[in-house]
């Protein structure tokens, strides 16, 4: 495979684009982000004098919403290969564009007195292209315009930290099997509600939820649902089992088979009213629970039903003379 021009037969102009930027910023900017940056390059090189183009006019030649040119702005700037220049407040920005290879040189090279010329590193990484090559070896897929849209976004409104986003990819589409871009942005956003601010705190965190999550299953898994996860409300009553009752984990199963043996309609509401039930009489431990069965079987239990009026005589031997009393008062 082979790749060459033909010779042209008419000039109608041509623009020269470095090859650091193909090579290292296009792989991992949108496709709309390219087209912005192309098409605003080759405006930046027009020979004609004093020509300027505003952000709408430039979004309806690319057939783009003025938002996705904007926000490409915004993306190049933070990449350092573009440089808005505001002259008012009320004006649109001019944009700049900076000399990929000179932004190379400056990364990778430094004075003879500062440090020794080493080998400069070709691929060049910046902070969202690190954290681009880490998502996608952990979806194990190319990402998509929505997905590197929703994982810049991550970067800039979430955590500055690739290993913080990382991780959260891991959870969510190996650990949990949940391949779903929202349950990422709901678990970023659970850490941060939990003020959670960097890898250390949120590995703890997780380690302690494992822990907790392991339990829901167990209490399942008694129950003899073990191919489905606790929803929200079993997880409330299981913490509230554990945390406010104070029951270990072992009491819990051993008092949930003690009460399947006693009826069929073992539910959570079921559970939930005698875990409070017990926790009110200051029943702590299964044992506890065993003493307290054994001494109401050892209770008398009232006779709430009326005894017979009749009285059964037990079998018994009479004499001639009871007998023949007993016949005569008959025929009377």
């Amino acid at each position: 495979m082979g790749f060459y021009q033909s010779e042209t037969t008419f000039d109608l102009g041509e623009m020269s684009v470095e090859n650091l930027f193909i090579t290292d910023f296009m792989p991992s900017a949108s496709g709309t982000y390219v087209k912005v940056y192309l098409m605003g390059l080759m405006l930046s090189k027009s020979s004609t004098d004093g020509l300027r183009m505003t952000q709408k006019g430039l979004a309806s030649l690319l057939n783009l919403p003025i938002q996705d040119v904007l926000d490409a702005w915004v993306y190049w700037e933070k990449q350092g290969i573009v440089k808005l220049i505001k002259t008012d407040p009320g004006d649109e920005p001019d944009v700049e564009f900076i000399s990929v290879r000179e932004l190379y040189i400056q990364s990778n090279f430094t004075s003879k007195m500062e440090k020794p010329i080493s080998k400069p590193n070709t691929k060049r990484q910046t902070p969202y292209k690190k954290l681009y090559d880490s998502v996608e070896k952990v979806i194990g897929q190319t990402l998509s315009y929505t997905l590197y849209r929703d994982i810049g976004d991550f970067y800039d409104n979430y955590y500055p930290d690739a290993t913080i986003i990382t991780k959260a990819f891991e959870i969510t589409y190996k650990e949990r099997n949940i391949r779903d871009i929202k349950a990422v942005r709901n678990l970023l956003n659970k850490w941060l509600e939990l003020d959670l601010k960097d890898l250390t705190a949120i590995e703890t965190y997780i380690k302690n939820t494992n822990t907790r999550y392991s339990m829901y299953k167990d209490v399942l898994k008694t129950l003899g649902i073990p191919y489905r996860l606790a929803n929200e409300a079993e997880m409330e009553c299981i913490d509230r089992w554990l945390d406010d009752y104070e029951f270990s984990l072992d009491t819990i199963l051993d008092l949930i088979k003690a009460f399947a043996l006693k009826t069929n309609s073992l539910n959570f509401n079921f559970l939930e009213n005698r875990f409070k039930n017990l926790y009110d009489q200051g029943i702590k431990s299964y044992s506890d629970f065993t003493k307290l069965e054994s001494k109401d079987k050892n209770k008398p239990k009232p006779n709430t039903h009326k005894r017979n009026q009749h009285i059964v005589e037990k079998h018994r031997s009479y004499s001639e003379e009871e007998l023949e009393a007993l016949l005569l008062n008959k025929k009377e």
